[in-house]
């Protein structure tokens, strides 16, 4: 039997790229107040409850998210209201429901900045972005739900919106320079990978914070380097440089994540980066 899954925050890279891969294998909605195919105030917790009896869902993603961090000193409210209030109201909603539909909450890796791959409990707070992730965190934590600190990449199928891979590939595609950090370290998922693993975690419910990363992440630089190389790609456009400086707010430097926790609870084996770059 197929389960009903909604995605909220219908017009976001991860919303629509969920519902565009996988809408036709299970029932996934789109929910919110726009490009969706379910009316849903997130911004009111009785329109959030009334959907939720409604159309029983078996799980709810929450895509819903603040991501222009250079931007958060300027725009707190508007980061707050996303990552935080809105978790909340989902959580009250369902809550108060008659239908408990279990929760996949979205996080970050920018909550890790220690040397190396960091458990779960390494996190470390830099700026008001990592804040209101680690907030979000605490109210997804009150009901039964799985929260994910992830990275990704991999080809979009958003309409309008490109991911980290999509715009490296674009941009030496048209023989334009870009810029490379040796010094920010990560261990992201192709999103094909991401996306699988969604499932099941929809299908087996094991509550809990996870890492969701590959295996043996490296720098930035080096993750454009590969790309470059697996596609083709001129190498010589690249400027390899320190991150220092370049960035409006403080980010971490090393955002690599232990898995073990995710691999052993959901006994799966987790691929290594350089096998994510050549999924592309």
């Amino acid at each position: 039997m197929k389960k009903k899954i909604a995605l909220m925050g219908a017009n976001g890279f991860l919303a629509q790229n969920l519902y565009k891969r996988f809408g036709k294998k299970n029932k996934y909605y789109l929910l919110g107040k726009n490009y969706s195919e379910i009316f849903c105030d997130y911004n009111k917790i009785h329109s959030i409850k009334n959907v939720i009896n409604k159309y029983k869902f078996d799980v709810i993603i929450n895509c819903v998210g603040y991501t222009k961090i250079d931007n958060v000193e300027i725009e707190k409210e508007l980061c707050f209201k996303l990552n935080v209030i809105i978790v909340q109201n989902i959580v009250q909603a369902i809550k108060e429901a008659k239908i408990k539909p279990f929760l996949i909450h979205f996080s970050t890796d920018h909550l890790y900045n220690q040397k190396g791959n960091s458990f779960e409990n390494n996190f470390q707070i830099l700026n008001y972005y990592s804040l209101s992730k680690y907030y979000s965190e605490f109210f997804a934590s009150q009901i039964k739900s799985v929260i994910l600190r992830t990275n990704f990449f991999g080809h979009s199928l958003h309409d309008t919106k490109s991911s980290f891979s999509d715009w490296i590939i674009n941009q030496l595609s048209t023989r334009k320079v870009i810029k490379s950090f040796n010094d920010i370290y990560f261990n992201p998922l192709n999103f094909d990978t991401l996306t699988n693993l969604i499932e099941l975690i929809a299908k087996k419910k094991i509550p809990g914070i996870f890492n969701i990363g590959s295996n043996n992440g490296f720098s930035k630089d080096k993750f454009i380097k590969k790309l470059c190389k697996h596609k083709s790609l001129d190498s010589t456009l690249i400027r390899t440089k320190k991150s220092d400086d370049f960035f409006k707010i403080r980010r971490p430097k090393d955002m690599r994540m232990n898995i073990e926790k995710f691999e052993k609870t959901y006994q799966i084996k987790l691929p290594s980066l350089i096998d994510e770059i050549k999924k592309l």
